[in-house]
């Protein structure tokens, strides 16, 4: 039995210092942060939309290789859930000097889940277990699926519509906004060896949906407008070896 502990602890121990002195390191990668932007954008002279943030939770792994005491390449696997808000509004009074022209307002919550391989390098010029960092890099990503749930009113009447609609990626329009690259940049903290920090900013063009597919005809149409692919994250970096 004692021979066996032995055994155990000499394994162990040169376990733990072969990863310590590998180059290669594999972490958990759970985060959270506020996604899409605060933006007002004028359409017309009736018409605006307002953006406003939502939330963002995700789950990965990450595999980094150390380059150098001060430079880290990595490399991410990551499933993230977003959701932004904008409102529509469509002012009548504009059009006419009437007191009893209404105005029509929609409210829309943009869900969408997708997968995304962040390639980032990490760089400090400290080399202590207590050092901070700064990270910046390229995302790809892909849309796996997504729900645009709207309620419209009338400042007349209340409420006049309600419902959801799944963002359909079968429209040809539509079906070349699944794949995006983005840019992240933001600043990191590492801590013991085991434990890191980082909050990041992820910058990506608005994504604008079809609504249907016109097929051959020239007709302008309407589209559904997500910015929930920006914004702040904050992750949790867990060394698993």
């Amino acid at each position: 039995m004692l021979k066996y502990l032995t055994f155990l602890l000499v394994f162990f121990k040169t376990g733990y210092a072969s990863a310590q002195s590998s180059k290669w390191t594999f972490s958990l990668k759970p985060g959270y942060g506020w996604a899409g932007t605060e933006k007002t954008v004028i359409l017309g002279p009736e018409i605006k939309d307002e953006f406003g943030r939502g939330f963002t939770v995700s789950s990965g792994i990450r595999a980094g290789y150390r380059l150098s005491g001060f430079l880290t390449l990595s490399l991410d696997a990551e499933w993230q859930f977003s959701q932004d808000l904008r409102i529509r509004t469509f002012d009548t009074r504009n059009s006419a000097d009437i007191s009893n022209d209404p105005v029509y307002t929609t409210f829309y919550r943009n869900n969408f889940k997708r997968i995304q391989f962040p390639l980032t390098l990490q760089y400090s010029p400290f080399d202590k277990s207590f050092k901070p960092y700064i990270t910046a890099g390229i995302m790809p990503s892909f849309i796996t699926s997504g729900r645009i749930r709207y309620t419209a009113k009338s400042s007349l009447i209340g409420e006049i519509d309600s419902g959801n609609i799944p963002a359909d990626f079968a429209i040809p329009a539509n079906a070349k906004l699944r794949k995006n690259l983005s840019y992240i940049t933001g600043i990191g903290l590492n801590l013991k060896k085991r434990v890191s920090f980082e909050l990041v900013y992820q910058f990506a063009r608005p994504v604008e949906l079809a609504a249907f597919d016109p097929g051959s005809s020239a007709i302008n149409v309407p589209v559904y407008t997500t910015r929930a692919n920006e914004g702040w994250i904050f992750y949790v970096l867990i060394r698993l070896f």
